[in-house]
């Protein structure tokens, strides 16, 4: 087990320096935390492409259009939820391919016991998955790590709060994908140049399984290119 820390952590060293050092930046301007709750994969064209389809739910933080200040100061939440469905195609040969998808941005509804479900905002995106740390590896070593650029739109859902909202921009994110290590049990990378040293693996917590199974996190950073203001109203009431 040890040894195949050690391995890990030379081969993560030899990973391309822009692959490892843009997952680092973009963890460090994520603005939202997703968890796949689901997903349902197949392999296509001789076993050469992977199609899958996930469902992710988690949340962002407040202090842009999708989750305006306005808005948590007067529902007294610390900022919103955000659900997502996509879709995929990875060329197992690379480990990159198109990903496509839709999001929702959610806050709570009728139901204060159950989790967020009013839709007060709905979006698209479109872009690129390198998942190739993880698929292809480095002389056979395979680093639990991936990327997501792209693109977003989203607008303001009718008759809520942010009804009149059109806005959209970049977004840049970094997969973390459960792997087992031999101290933290299941954990998340969280810098591969340092692996196996304290601090650069984190043990996955209760609050990060789904229904007792580890999940993939996903942080992901919204950039808007086309901000757009409106006034917070609760309607609906």
């Amino acid at each position: 087990m040890i040894a195949q820390r050690i391995s890990m952590a030379l081969a993560a060293l030899l990973l391309s320096c822009t692959s490892v050092l843009a997952t680092a930046g973009i963890a460090a301007g994520q603005n939202a935390v997703l968890y796949e709750v689901t997903e349902q994969m197949k392999l296509k064209r001789s076993d050469t492409v992977r199609a899958a389809t996930a469902s992710l739910m988690g949340a962002i933080s407040a202090g842009n259009s999708l989750c305006p200040d306005g808005l948590v100061t007067a529902l007294k939440v610390g900022g919103c939820s955000i659900a997502a469905t996509a879709s995929d195609t990875i060329n197992l040969a690379t480990g990159q391919g198109p990903v496509k998808g839709r999001f929702w941005i959610l806050i709570p509804g009728d139901n204060p016991v159950d989790g967020p479900e009013l839709v007060i905002a709905e979006g698209s995106l479109r872009g690129m998955i390198d998942l190739s740390p993880a698929v292809v590896g480095w002389n056979g070593v395979r680093v639990p790590l991936g990327t997501i650029t792209g693109e977003w739109s989203a607008r303001g859902s009718r008759g809520g709060p942010l009804e009149g909202l059109r806005t959209e921009g970049t977004l840049t994110g970094t997969f973390r994908l459960p792997f087992a290590d031999p101290w933290l049990g299941t954990a998340y990378m969280l810098n591969p140049y340092a692996y196996p040293a304290e601090g650069a693996a984190v043990g996955i917590t209760k609050d990060e399984l789904s229904l007792g199974v580890p999940a993939v996190r996903l942080e992901l950073g919204f950039v808007e290119t086309i901000p757009s203001a409106v006034s917070i109203g609760l309607g609906w009431d």
